[in-house]
């Protein structure tokens, strides 16, 4: 399952909300933004968000169609005034023609001081051998799957391989989603104290990140239907609560039913 799918189904459940006759009143902050996909607000009231970008010119047959890779992903800042500043830009995206179903920058946190964190999509492992220039396989091999440390000037440098380590835990535990596994999807990261948390789309995995160092903290299980698992959980954004606890989001696969997804 990919974040894109994830990003689509919460802008059709925000549709149907909006639909409602709640007297609610919907105001764009922002517009022109590339895919955007994760937020998150630092302590003077900027928000930033992640944008996975409209892949390129470059493309390669891909089971659903071309996959076009390009550097259009990034991170925007937005002020109190509303206006939109690039902050991060020239990062890898990978997307469907037209921008579409793109993966790239899923994911972004606010740290401690001037600490800023982007969260890529996909892995290393999902490059494909060939068909790219060798400039487009490096910089996608570099980035995907990568957690990256940046701050308001765009400085930028990885500092974890997440992607790369689903794709290796889920080949050692294929028997938890036969048929799908290794697979990997970073998509949605928080931070605190030095340390990071993030959800894996497509293992289904919550994971921590500390010192650059990657552990598995828990699998989220397959939704039962009937007695039996039909799809993976697929857990798509998290937050820590007021008590301290994280909480999850499920988008939960295909064949699922109404009810399967739960925080």
């Amino acid at each position: 399952m990919t974040c894109a799918t994830a990003a689509a189904a919460a802008l059709c459940v925000l549709g149907a909300l909006a639909a409602q006759s709640w007297g609610a009143t919907v105001t764009t902050i922002a517009s022109g933004l590339n895919n955007p996909r994760g937020l998150a607000f630092d302590a003077d009231g900027d928000l930033f968000v992640a944008e996975a970008g409209a892949g390129g010119t470059e493309c390669v047959p891909g089971p659903r169609g071309p996959q076009c890779a390009g550097l259009t992903g990034g991170v925007s800042r937005i002020d109190r005034s509303h206006v939109v500043h690039k902050v991060l830009s020239g990062m890898i995206s990978v997307s469907g023609e037209g921008g579409r179903g793109a993966e790239g920058v899923e994911g972004v946190a606010v740290g401690e001081g001037a600490a800023l964190y982007a969260l890529l999509g996909l892995s290393s492992q999902q490059v494909p051998p060939s068909g790219f220039s060798k400039a487009a396989t490096e910089k996608a091999k570099a980035q995907l799957g990568h957690l990256f440390e940046f701050n308001r000037s765009g400085q930028s440098k990885a500092i974890a391989d997440v992607g790369g380590y689903s794709w290796k835990w889920t080949g050692e535990h294929k028997s938890l989603v036969p048929g799908q596994f290794p697979d990997a999807n970073p998509c949605s990261v928080i931070t605190r104290g030095g340390e990071q948390w993030l959800v894996d789309a497509a293992a289904n995995t919550l994971d921590e990140v500390e010192h650059g160092v990657v552990k598995e903290l828990a699998f989220i299980p397959s939704p039962e239907k009937n007695g039996k698992a039909v799809s993976d959980a697929v857990p798509t954004c998290l937050s820590r609560g007021p008590d301290g606890a994280i909480y999850i989001g499920q988008l939960t696969g295909a064949g699922n039913g109404p009810g399967a997804a739960k925080i």
